[in-house]
């Protein structure tokens, strides 16, 4: 937490919950009972605390429940024409539950003074649990020999893309706070979490770490006038070109660019071209077709796996938000989920706040996540609702101030 701010035991508490949960998003995805149940415990004892220590105030209605729970009615609705209802009430019961808990937790953090740094060390905090959990359930010999070997980590207890993405989120994190606060201590916890991300072997995990801190970088200085900025992004994209080139010669991300090079292959038709990048090129192109054939309403919220089964063999999402959400939703339901997306980026720019240091960790989060959306199915993913949590209690008290 913010050590130049003084919080009590209860804030404390509320913080170190918030990390344990975030880690437990990940940990217990597998586990959909205990997952629950770990999100109503955490979110239940920081109501509690919260109640006896400021009682009913400030709790309000914010845009982002009224833009959640109208997203969330949609898969409801949808259940008039899915294909499988059922998938749509399942998955539009976890966006309800995730917005009454990730209420609560947003009127914890009204309460407590820098909210946006607390939330975001619980982000970074929460991350290196993570990766601590882990190496201790992979086993620390076995996951080195895997970097070492270029040998890719399974998907065991979350899937090896999230896993990538909350290292990469962290990484980029500790930057920030480096940038910030010159809290040098978090960079021995950047260690393990460098050969995890290796290990991942996520593509995006790796671009979206090396953006995110070059971003960082590029816009930790005020601007003073346009030809010193155009000369620093110039230099700054070169030196992530190089930087990029560089760390894919190491061994300790041989894996990761091996499979870079078979996504190159299927961009440039030169090379072989990894199975990997060409299964999630069908995947993307049936949820195109999809689309195409259903284009205002979808096929009903949670449905493309069917499809997926029937025309590519695997019973799974299609691995692309962009593609599930237009195969699911159609244009309706891609317009309903990231007008989340946009109301932050606008509030941001409305208050002025987006050239400020929150609002651009902010705003890199927000591309992050948008750049992530790409590999992986984002719209009724926990993970995604605790950073719109996030990004809305800091735009709530803006709201608040202004």
């Amino acid at each position: 937490m913010d050590n130049s701010v003084l919080y009590s035991k209860s804030d404390k508490l509320i913080w170190l919950l918030t990390a344990v949960l975030y880690a437990c998003f990940s940990i217990m995805n597998t586990n959909p009972i205990w997952s629950s149940l770990s999100l109503l415990l955490i979110t239940a004892l920081v109501g509690i605390i919260s109640l006896s220590k400021y009682g009913l105030k400030l709790i309000r209605f914010s845009a982002f429940q009224r833009k959640v729970l109208v997203f969330a009615m949609y898969f409801f609705v949808s259940i008039l024409w899915s294909i499988k209802p059922s998938d749509a009430i399942e998955r539009g019961t976890t966006v309800i539950e995730l917005c009454v808990c990730m209420t609560v937790f947003m009127w914890a953090y009204s309460q407590m003074c820098n909210s946006l740094n607390i939330l975001l060390k619980a982000v970074m905090y929460g991350g290196y649990i993570v990766c601590i959990y882990t190496f201790i359930f992979v086993g620390y010999s076995k996951l080195w020999y895997m970097v070492v070997a270029g040998n890719r980590l399974d998907s065991s207890f979350d899937n090896v893309n999230a896993i990538g993405l909350i290292c990469a989120i962290s990484l980029i994190l500790s930057v920030y706070f480096l940038y910030r606060k010159k809290e040098w201590i978090i960079l021995i916890l950047d260690i393990p979490t460098i050969v995890l991300l290796s290990a991942c072997g996520s593509r995006k995990a790796l671009l979206v770490t090396i953006i995110g801190c070059f971003a960082i970088y590029l816009l930790h200085n005020p601007i003073k006038n346009i030809v010193s900025f155009f000369l620093k992004i110039v230099f700054s994209v070169i030196l992530l070109f190089v930087s990029l080139q560089f760390l894919l010669q190491l061994p300790i991300f041989s894996g990761i660019s091996g499979r870079m090079e078979g996504l190159l292959a299927l961009v440039s038709g030169v090379g072989e071209i990894d199975h990997s990048a060409q299964v999630r090129e069908e995947m993307v192109n049936l949820g195109i077709q999809i689309f195409k054939e259903n284009p205002i309403f979808g096929i009903g919220m949670g449905s493309a796996h069917i499809y997926t089964l029937k025309y590519i063999g695997h019973d799974c999402y299609l691995h692309n938000n962009y593609a599930e959400i237009l195969a699911d939703g159609g244009i309706v339901g891609s317009c309903l989920y990231y007008r989340i997306h946009w109301d932050i980026v606008h509030t941001l720019k409305k208050y002025r706040v987006h050239f400020t240091p929150k609002g651009l960790i902010i705003l890199i989060m927000l591309f992050c996540l948008l750049v992530s959306d790409l590999s992986m199915v984002s719209f009724y993913s926990k993970l995604y609702y605790f950073f719109f949590m996030v990004f809305y209690t800091y735009i709530n008290q803006l709201n608040s101030q202004r």
